[in-house]
């Protein structure tokens, strides 16, 4: 029996090379916009992180210092406190109080959103310090200090409600919400 073998020549054609390669930088495109947009999302996720973490820390200052404190003085506005021991039941922009070491401290939240601290030295000037980073813009009808039982003939301890909403705003003009809030009673010393 003979065989009849023909002069066959095996590979691939110029058509097939030319599907496969498109069909490769199709998958590897798709691939790569999916790569780079969940490095985008882990980069934003990480930003939100450390905002959140910074306004922990500021809502964890203020609440320390004001649980050692007396003497609170609430008011409406980001002004200069008063100095006798005010009850601001709905809500003031401003705190101020007489820190355990007997120094004045200020809390305050500014009309562009942004929340300072200043504590008297012993010339009694107030030197503001911005706590929170620029992208945290803090909504001043949300936010404020509640105080009940500041007034000296009141019989109730007193306690300061601390609530803090807003935006953090990223590159890009993307805008993420956040609502803190807490509530701080006063430790009396003995």
């Amino acid at each position: 029996m003979i065989m009849n073998f023909r002069n066959f020549k095996s590979g691939f054609t110029l058509i097939e090379v030319m599907i496969s390669v498109a069909l490769f930088t199709i998958i590897m495109t798709i691939g790569t916009g999916a790569v780079l947009n969940v490095n985008n999302t882990h980069k934003k996720s990480q930003n939100m992180r450390t905002v959140i973490d910074n306004l922990s820390f500021v809502m964890e200052d203020m609440a320390r210092n004001l649980r050692l404190g007396t003497d609170y003085h609430c008011q409406y506005l980001a002004s200069p406190p008063i100095e006798d021991p005010r009850d601001c039941p709905n809500s003031g922009l401003s705190i101020a109080f007489k820190a355990v070491d007997g120094n004045t401290v200020v809390y305050r939240i500014l009309q562009n959103g942004r929340i300072e601290k200043a504590k008297k030295d012993e010339n009694s000037i107030l030197s503001f310090l911005s706590l929170t980073p620029a992208e945290v813009k803090i909504d001043l009808y949300q936010s404020g200090f509640t105080v009940i039982g500041a007034d000296d003939n009141s019989n109730i301890q007193p306690r300061v409600i601390i609530r803090l909403s807003g935006v953090v705003e990223y590159k890009n003009n993307i805008e993420s919400n956040f609502n803190l809030q807490t509530t701080v009673s006063q430790r009396l010393l003995e």
